[in-house]
């Protein structure tokens, strides 16, 4: 099981989502004050993903509409993998018992 050390920030999400060509929203952060940001695909345009800036709790909907949030036990999932490391950052210190 990978471990994380603190959820990213907005400005590290930023520049993954310009480096992979996700869309990110920003209108709910900028102009209501609020802790969320959306991120989406062009290529996968019903599947999104609300963060929160604050505290890192991510919930959305998969292209087949199923919802999901951080808080589920899908780290053995290969997609669900790949949120939790493109909104967290991962500890890469070896651990001993693993």
């Amino acid at each position: 099981m990978r471990k994380y050390l603190r959820h990213k920030t907005l400005d590290e999400i930023r520049e993954q989502c310009a480096a992979q060509g996700l869309t990110l929203e920003e209108s709910l952060h900028s102009r209501n004050s609020s802790d969320y940001v959306v991120v989406s695909s062009p290529k996968c345009p019903r599947a999104r993903v609300l963060y929160s800036t604050f505290n890192g709790r991510f919930f959305g909907v998969d292209e087949n509409g199923n919802d999901f949030n951080s808080g589920m036990k899908l780290d053995s999932e290969r997609w669900f993998a790949g949120l939790l490391d493109f909104f967290y950052v991962q500890d890469l210190t070896p651990s001993f018992g693993d």
